[in-house]
């Protein structure tokens, strides 16, 4: 994202008066020129950009606040998603607990028919050896007594019928212990068969609650996962509405930047229209004049030795670095007149700078805020001709100052728009920027 400009208004009305202020001084005490025009435009222009640069910047936070925004509903989207899902995993949960309970509840029934059929096959096994123990005992007095016992006994009997039934009576007691013994076998086989199927249906019972157990285990699983989900985007959702936020705080630092350089667009307007207004009343002047004006301009031309006449303005040193004319500018990144030619050299930083003819300082400007040149000096020669010396590290003079030629006016800087220490020379005359190698001798050193 682009940095967030946070000029307040009352600092842009500071600057802006300033400039005002700086403006005026120049516009009452000297005569409008072509540079001054250019100067005043060029910081339009800037203002322009400015204003620009911070609407595109509005542009992108307005962007990013409706994607953050749109991003924050979706969150919210997810986090009622994951809430409905939670509560729904819950109830399954306390479904399957109840399932759970209910199968708990199952076996423990099962093992209480489990435990019941065993006593029932213990009291059986019990029964069928007492009746065991009771045929044996009757086994063992009839081998004892042999065959003779019970002969005699039915032979005693008082008549037919007492003898038949002696004899059934006897039969009857065999059959009685073998269908007992039989009875007490199949009661046996009955129970130990209904214990086999309830140990089936209790293993079976065990296997469905274990069943029921792991689906229980993956709905916590499941829980837990959702809950995790719910406390990552609510990290999410916290970040997210934070640096909403910040970005309504740029919003409303960067509309106010903007409307405060509106406001000062507006002022410099009024400026460059004040500036052409009082060039504009200067050339009708000049007009009127006719060539009187013209002959006049010209005299004083001839007696300072314009063509060749200047002083040096740097003493030691004479190389030419960028010419006056059109040129990419290498901070600005567009083309754009170079009013001046640059002089630089190595180990030039604070090096004195002179004048180059004598005259009053019409600019002493160190504000390093109203114009691209930085620190610079403006020297009016008299008759519509001037000197200019940009980006000073300091000033040895002061505006309404006179100054003769070749005397110190300041030193060698990088302030502006500068790349680097150099001195930045301009001659004008009427106004307009002219090249300085048509009126200054460039010294071999």
């Amino acid at each position: 994202m682009k940095k967030v400009f946070r000029i307040t208004a009352a600092a842009l009305s500071a600057v802006s008066l300033c400039a005002f202020a700086g403006r005026d001084a120049v516009v009452q005490t000297n005569a409008v020129e072509q540079t001054d025009i250019d100067n005043a435009e060029q910081e339009e222009k800037e203002m322009e950009q400015r204003i620009e640069e911070l609407q595109n910047e509005l542009d992108t936070i307005a962007a990013d606040i409706s994607d953050t925004e749109s991003y924050i509903v979706q969150l919210d989207q997810k986090l009622e998603g994951y809430t409905t899902e939670l509560v729904a995993c819950q109830e399954k949960i306390d479904a399957k607990q109840l399932e759970i309970d209910a199968k708990i509840q199952e076996i423990a029934e099962k093992q209480t028919d489990i435990d019941n059929a065993q006593e029932e096959l213990e009291a059986a096994r019990q029964e069928e050896a007492e009746q065991y123990e009771a045929m044996k005992l009757r086994i063992q007095y009839m081998y004892e007594c042999g065959s003779d016992t019970f002969l005699d006994m039915i032979f005693s009997a008082e008549d037919l019928s007492d003898m038949l039934g002696k004899a059934e009576y006897v039969t009857s007691i065999m059959d009685y212990d073998r269908q007992q013994l039989k009875k007490l076998a199949e009661t046996q086989d009955s129970i130990s068969l209904m214990i086999a199927t309830l140990e089936e249906d209790k293993e079976a019972l065990q296997s469905e609650k274990t069943v029921l157990e792991n689906e229980q285990n993956e709905l916590i699983t499941l829980q837990n996962d959702l809950q995790n989900q719910q406390s990552y985007i609510d990290l999410i959702l916290a970040e997210k509405e934070s640096k909403l936020t910040t970005l309504e705080g740029q919003q409303q630092n960067a509309e106010t930047a903007k409307a405060a350089a509106e406001l000062e667009l507006e002022e410099q307007k009024k400026i460059v229209a004040n500036i052409k207004a009082e060039w504009e009343e200067q050339q009708r002047k000049a007009q009127e004049s006719g060539s009187d004006a013209e002959t006049e301009t010209q005299k004083t031309l001839e007696a300072i030795g314009l063509a060749g006449g200047f002083t040096w303005p740097i003493p030691g040193y004479n190389t030419i670095t960028s010419e006056w004319g059109m040129r990419y500018h290498p901070i600005l990144h567009y083309n754009t007149l170079h009013d001046g030619f640059d002089i630089s050299g190595a180990g030039i930083y604070g090096k004195p700078i002179v004048a180059a003819y004598s005259g009053t300082v019409s600019i002493a400007d160190s504000s390093n805020s109203t114009s691209g040149y930085g620190y610079y000096i403006k020297i009016d020669h008299g008759v519509g001709v001037s000197t200019l010396y940009a980006h000073c590290s300091l000033l040895a003079v002061s505006a309404g100052q006179y100054v003769e030629a070749g005397q110190v006016i300041g030193y060698i800087g990088s302030t502006g728009n500068s790349t680097g220490a150099h001195l930045h020379f301009s001659v004008f005359i009427q106004g307009e920027s002219k090249n300085p190698r048509d009126y200054i001798t460039i010294p071999s050193y």
